[in-house]
């Protein structure tokens, strides 16, 4: 029970700082956000798990109230670039505590945004997540051609192409990456798919590649992959 009770607490204080962080980014406050992240490593929070547990799920609602029209576009260009000097600030958190990866295990990952997703927060967290799991991560800055996507992917043979999907209409550079990976002999990368419209069920599936709406046990997923 005293640890059921412990975890019903931390619980309630990670609302309560999400809360705080996304008032804070509502208004652009840094010192408020500076404070409030001071509090949540307080808490026992890793760096990381900040990114992953509270940023990610603040960038997701803010699109959701973005697409319901309940802010404008000026608010949601304001509150992305709230979140990316809180992830300036956190990332600095994440290198004091950084250890290279290791272990006699090794997997490797590519990490990009489908073509016209412009918005790199999301897989630059998702990216400092994998690494803290072990698993190395080459992040795309933008979207290569499908083409030579699948020919680096023949030479250096990562164990899964991860991409996430924002909207309906990117999903062309889906296929034709899939499509080409066809080409490819076994064993093949596995070609993860996520993002804003694959959490929105927004994508009809497409042959070749695994949707998934969530992280949770992607690191798993990963390891287990041939």
């Amino acid at each position: 029970m005293d640890q059921l009770d412990s975890e019903i607490g931390t619980s309630h204080r990670l609302r309560e700082i999400q809360g705080l962080l996304y008032q804070a980014g509502k208004t652009g406050d840094m010192a408020a956000a500076s404070r409030i992240i001071h509090s949540a490593l307080t808490a026992g929070l890793r760096p990381v798990d900040i990114l992953v547990g509270l940023i990610t799920p603040l960038l997701y609602l803010i699109g959701l109230e973005w697409e319901s029209s309940l802010i404008t576009v000026a608010d949601e260009h304001r509150f992305t670039s709230f979140c990316e000097r809180v992830f300036e600030l956190v990332v600095l958190e994440v290198k004091a505590t950084d250890t290279p990866i290791s272990g006699s295990r090794h997997a490797l990952v590519f990490l990009m945004n489908a073509r016209g997703n412009n918005h790199t927060l999301g897989i630059r967290i998702l990216s400092l997540w994998l690494r803290s799991k072990g698993i190395e991560t080459r992040d795309f800055d933008s979207a290569p051609s499908p083409e030579s996507l699948v020919q680096l992917a023949a030479d250096i043979r990562p164990k899964a192409i991860l991409i996430s999907l924002a909207l309906d209409r990117q999903k062309s550079y889906v296929y034709r990456i899939a499509q080409r990976m066809e080409a490819l002999q076994h064993p093949r990368p596995t070609l993860i798919i996520g993002g804003y419209a694959i959490k929105k069920q927004l994508v009809p599936p497409i042959p070749g590649a695994l949707f998934l709406e969530t992280i949770t046990g992607l690191d798993n997923l990963i390891w287990a992959l041939e």
